[in-house]
């Protein structure tokens, strides 16, 4: 929860320069599964309906109501695309990807983020 924080204020930093996207998957922490505590509460997707209200949960747990989240499909798509489960971050320039971030929880990194983005600031 603290990084989607954390990409928020970055979004909010680098406006103008960068379009901040993040695609809602599936649930990496249903509440019907044991898992550590201060999760949002949201069970395992159905049906896309589901997966939809639960990145309007995700949008009112932040302060900035203006974040763009898209919704996987329930195939996966996205996901399977960017082998993005349960999160990752990329970097896109003209269609190319310049920053492929490690699968998160522990290879997510927004500091190599704002990193690129102020050395991409510096050059133009």
């Amino acid at each position: 929860m603290a990084s989607f924080s954390k990409f928020c204020a970055l979004s909010t930093t680098f406006f103008g320069l960068a379009e901040f996207v993040t695609i809602y998957t599936a649930e990496a922490h249903p509440m019907e599964r044991p898992n550590f505590g201060g999760n949002l509460e949201i069970a395992t997707h159905q049906v896309l309906e589901d997966r939809i209200e639960a990145a309007k949960i995700l949008l009112d747990s932040v302060d900035d109501k203006d974040s763009t989240i898209l919704v996987d499909t329930m195939a996966n798509h996205a996901s399977k695309a960017y082998a993005a489960i349960p999160e990752r971050l990329y970097c896109i320039l003209d269609g190319k990807i310049v920053i492929e971030g490690k699968t998160g929880p522990f290879g997510y990194n927004l500091d190599e983020v704002e990193l690129y983005l102020e050395s991409f600031c510096n050059k133009n």
